[in-house]
């Protein structure tokens, strides 16, 4: 499973680049390192450095209490060459659910988010 994790998001993203994308924003992840995943490990970097692309990825939903500790590292988003994004609540505190760790690049809002999708 870890290498059709692997195999499969790099196929994804491989289609986002030729298709000239330069920035992926992506909420999906495991607790799979670069140990587990070595060629997902390589990917960013070589991607980031020579294709001048951005990724984005959301740090992880394991904040919840009695779950994994939030501060485990979620990837793609705790690779280095990824932004890791996690999730405040309305009065700008993490997010109940939310992933946090020495990774976390930057945080935007998560909770109570107001959609003009009217459906």
């Amino acid at each position: 499973c870890k290498s059709m994790f692997s195999s499969g998001l790099i196929g994804a993203l491989e289609d986002c680049r030729n298709s000239g994308a330069k920035i992926v924003s992506m909420s999906l992840g495991n607790f799979d390192g670069p140990a587990d995943a070595p060629a997902l490990a390589a990917y960013f970097p070589d991607k980031f450095a020579n294709d001048d692309m951005l990724f984005i990825a959301a740090a992880g939903n394991h904040g919840r209490p009695g779950g994994t500790d939030p501060t485990t590292y979620f990837y793609p988003a705790s690779f280095d060459d990824v932004v890791s994004v996690a999730a405040i609540d309305e009065n700008d505190e993490r997010a109940a659910f939310s992933a946090y760790n020495d990774k976390v690049d930057i945080t935007a809002p998560g909770t109570r988010i107001v959609s003009t999708d009217n459906t």
